[in-house]
């Protein structure tokens, strides 16, 4: 048995389904496109291995579907800590306008950053 180690990295994108709050929804199949898209665009190097959960968000009165997007530093495909919060910063970015969202959330194990399409936070 081989057993490898690698300095945890999780980072998690948090997406609705719909464009802006009350548009089209999209559904899993199309958001997987979008980040195979993206990850062969960066090719093997820069890609990193994502899982995709349906997730929900409540706030008072609303409640949206969406995803959650993961990513870890992978042991059979390793990446540097640094490599791995740009890309998904970089996919969160795409799928920002994509899918038309107001804004996504990319949470790392430090911080929070919030990338929005206008002022409307």
């Amino acid at each position: 048995m081989i057993i490898n180690h690698l300095p945890t990295y999780d980072i998690n994108i948090y997406i609705g389904s719909q464009e802006r709050y009350k548009g089209k929804e999209f559904g899993k199949y199309e958001l997987m496109e979008a980040i195979v898209d993206y990850q062969t665009l960066l090719g093997t190097d820069k890609a990193c291995t994502v899982r995709i959960s349906r997730c929900g968000y409540l706030y008072q009165n609303y409640w949206e579907k969406g995803y959650q997007i993961s990513t870890i530093n992978y042991c059979r495909f390793p990446k540097p800590v640094e490599l791995i919060e740009k890309f998904m910063i970089g996919l969160a970015e795409r799928l920002l306008l994509k899918f038309n969202q107001n804004r996504i959330s990319v949470v790392t194990p430090n911080n929070t950053i919030m990338l929005s399409q206008d002022d409307d936070q």
